[in-house]
């Protein structure tokens, strides 16, 4: 067996394909500077007011990668958010995640042989929707549901695999918000993704994605809405909107 297929057996699995996605968005790859051992390495690092997925990516980081780190509550904003933190070091699994096409750089990209597989797709899909993804009920006499997931640049590899996997129209917004800090106006731009819940897609959902979204009001919000009955559920996609770039 070569290191390659001994890397696909070990990797190719939706546990850690959902930990890719939720590295992808919600997780902070850098440089760090270790003090006992007085040298730079690599760290992630994840931080979130949910302490749901952060208990999920402390599993898998043990199973998967052997790495076994401890979840930190801290304390935000004058005391008044409470968030849970973990980090692990992965200087040493640089190489395998290179030889796996992970990339951690925004936006999320699911790497080729995620992308193939209904499975692995799907469990990624979910950490991406854990990570930054929002799920929104639209007008309760006709309800719809719409999965919004956001970014600092335009999601184009994760749009097409979304469609080509969930056979669904997906379409990308670009938001500019401008802001004050200490009478200084700051500019910024961010992209929204975005798909809607319909009788195209339900069923792909409801089996590869569903079941490994970790956050409860999220996946307790979208699984609400596919019980309420398939007679709820919109024929078509979103209207098409005009991407930008």
């Amino acid at each position: 067996m070569t290191e390659i297929q001994d890397l696909k057996g070990r990797f190719h699995k939706p546990e850690f394909c959902y930990w890719i996605g939720l590295v992808q968005t919600d997780g902070y790859f850098r440089k760090h500077y270790v003090k006992k051992r007085t040298r730079f390495g690599y760290v992630i690092d994840i931080e979130s007011i949910d302490l749901e997925h952060i208990v999920f990516f402390q599993k898998i980081s043990s199973r998967f990668l052997k790495r076994n780190a401890k979840i930190h509550k801290i304390k935000r904003k004058n005391n008044t958010i409470l968030t849970f933190a973990i980090r692990i070091g992965v200087g040493k699994l640089l190489k395998h995640f290179s030889e796996l096409n992970i990339i951690f750089s925004d936006p999320p990209k699911p790497t080729r042989w995620i992308e193939n597989n209904a499975d692995l797709f799907g469990a990624y899909l979910a950490g991406v929707i854990d990570g930054d993804g929002n799920i929104n009920i639209k007008r309760p006499n006709n309800p719809q549901c719409v999965i919004r997931i956001f970014s600092g640049k335009v999601q184009e590899e994760l749009r097409r695999s979304i469609m080509r996997n969930l056979k669904c129209g997906c379409n990308i917004s670009r938001i500019e918000k401008e802001n004050s800090l200490n009478g200084r106006k700051i500019s910024g731009i961010s992209y929204t993704l975005e798909f809607s819940i319909s009788k195209k897609n339900v069923d792909n959902i409801r089996k590869y994605v569903l079941p490994w979204i970790q956050i409860p009001r999220k996946k307790e919000k979208l699984d609400n809405f596919i019980k309420d009955g398939p007679d709820r559920i919109r024929t078509g996609d979103l209207p098409h909107v005009k991407r930008t770039s």
